[in-house]
C-alpha cells in the first residue's frame, strides 16, 4: 500500500476523476476496506455519487428501499465534524428503530465494520466518504490517520480536476457513478439525466434570447445521450419562428423526471459552474 506521500505523488499524477478515483479504490482496498463510496448529501438529500466500489446488491437495495431517507451514516454525517465508527452508532447512541434496521441491512448486504469522514463544504453541502468491509477482518487503527489524509487530498484534487475538466469543456467532466434511475425510463443512467439538465438549462437561455448555448449543445452533450432522450420522449424539438431554427428541450416527460431525480440539483450546478456561470459566456 502507498505512503501517504506516495498516494499524493500518484494523485497529482492522475489526468482525470476517473483515474483519480481508481487510484483511490485500489489503494483503499490494499489498506483493508472492500468498499467505498464518495458521495455529496445535504439535508439528508443524495445529491451525488462521486464514486463508489459497493457491491452490486447494495446499490440496488439501497435505492428500491430508500434507505437514504432514514441512512444514519448521513444524519451523523451532517452533524459530525470528523471521522466515526459505524459501530459506536448503535453501541454509544439511541438510534430510531428504522435506523437500527437499516444498520441491519447494509451488513446484510456486505457492508459494515466501516468508518465515515464527513468532509463539510458550503450551502450545507458534506462530502462524505465511507469506508466498510465486506468480512471483519481486523484493521491496524493506526493506519487511521495515514487513510484521512490520503482521503483530504483525493478531496481537493477531485475538485482540481472537476474544475480543469469544465474549463476544457468537456462532455462528460465529472466522475459520477452511473448509477440507474428508478424513475427514468429502462436503461437511463446519469449521464443520460445530465444531458438532460444541459438540455433544460438550454432551452431556458434560449427563451431568454441567448441562443448560443443550444445551437452548440453537442459541444456538452453526446449524440447518443440526445438520441437517447428523443427516442424516449423526454426531449423534443421546438421551432422558433423568429430565429427560423429548432432547438431542442425537454418534454412533459423531462419536467417530470428532472423534478423528482436526486441528481438534479447537483448536475444543475455543474451546469452554472461550466457554461452559465463562466464571466466570459454572460449573455451570449
Amino acid at each position: 500500500m502507498l505512503t501517504p506521500r506516495e498516494f499524493v505523488e500518484a494523485a497529482n499524477n492522475a489526468e482525470s476523476a476517473e483515474d483519480l478515483s481508481n487510484l483511490l479504490i485500489r489503494d483503499m482496498r490494499e489498506e483493508g476496506y472492500d468498499n467505498l463510496s464518495f458521495r455529496r448529501v445535504k439535508a439528508g438529500e443524495l445529491l451525488l455519487i462521486h464514486c463508489a466500489s459497493l457491491p452490486e446488491v447494495f446499490l440496488e437495495a439501497y435505492f428500491a428501499n430508500q434507505f437514504m431517507l432514514d441512512d444514519p451514516l448521513v444524519a451523523t454525517g451532517l452533524a459530525s465534524n470528523g471521522m466515526f465508527h459505524w459501530t459506536d452508532l448503535e453501541t454509544k447512541t439511541i438510534l430510531p428503530k428504522r435506523q437500527r434496521e437499516v444498520l441491519q441491512a447494509f451488513r446484510d448486504l456486505g457492508v459494515h465494520s466501516g468508518i465515515s469522514f464527513p468532509f463539510h463544504g458550503p450551502d450545507g453541502t458534506c462530502d462524505l466518504v465511507g469506508l466498510s468491509q465486506r468480512n471483519s477482518d481486523p484493521l491496524d487503527p493506526k493506519r487511521l490517520v495515514g487513510i484521512e489524509v490520503k482521503l483530504k487530498y483525493t478531496r481537493w484534487r477531485y475538485w482540481e480536476l472537476r474544475q480543469k475538466s469544465s474549463l476544457q469543456n468537456q462532455k462528460h467532466s465529472y466522475c459520477t457513478y452511473s448509477l440507474s434511475h428508478k424513475r427514468g425510463p429502462p436503461e437511463m443512467m446519469a449521464h443520460h439525466c445530465r444531458a438532460l439538465v444541459f438540455i433544460m438549462v438550454a432551452a431556458q437561455r434560449w427563451q431568454n434570447g441567448f441562443t448560443r448555448f443550444n445551437k452548440d449543445l453537442l459541444k456538452y452533450v453526446s449524440a447518443d445521450d440526445l438520441e437517447f432522450l428523443l427516442s424516449w420522449g423526454l426531449v423534443h424539438e421546438l421551432p422558433d419562428d423568429g430565429h427560423f431554427y429548432y432547438y431542442f428541450a425537454p418534454t412533459v416527460l423531462g419536467i417530470n423526471h428532472l423534478s423528482c431525480c436526486t441528481h438534479v440539483p447537483e448536475f444543475r450546478r455543474q451546469v452554472w459552474e461550466m457554461e452559465v456561470g463562466h464571466p466570459s459566456k454572460i449573455n451570449r
